[in-house]
């Protein structure tokens, strides 16, 4: 699973460039990279018993599936528009 970052200055939600995939059981503390959108210093999530912190939300990675499946696919949809 790829971790997620948040930019609080420009509100984006992006995959970390930081972290590969990560598999259950593994501990991730925050960091810090650039944003790819302002390029301010976002901070990257915390990972902890399969459960994913960012910016003040916990998502556990298995009962919230759904709800970072549909950020991930946020997240893609405008990643392609970049591209384009």
């Amino acid at each position: 699973m790829k971790l997620l970052a948040y930019c609080p200055d420009c509100k984006k939600f992006f995959l970390s460039n930081m972290f590969g995939n990560v598999s259950p059981g593994t501990t991730v503390k925050e960091g810090q990279e650039s944003c790819p959108e302002c390029g301010k210093m976002a901070q990257t999530s915390n990972y902890i018993s399969n459960t994913m912190y960012i910016a003040g939300h916990a998502f556990h990675t298995t009962s919230d599936a759904e709800t970072l499946k549909n950020l991930l696919q946020i997240l893609q949809e405008g990643q392609k528009q970049n591209h384009e």
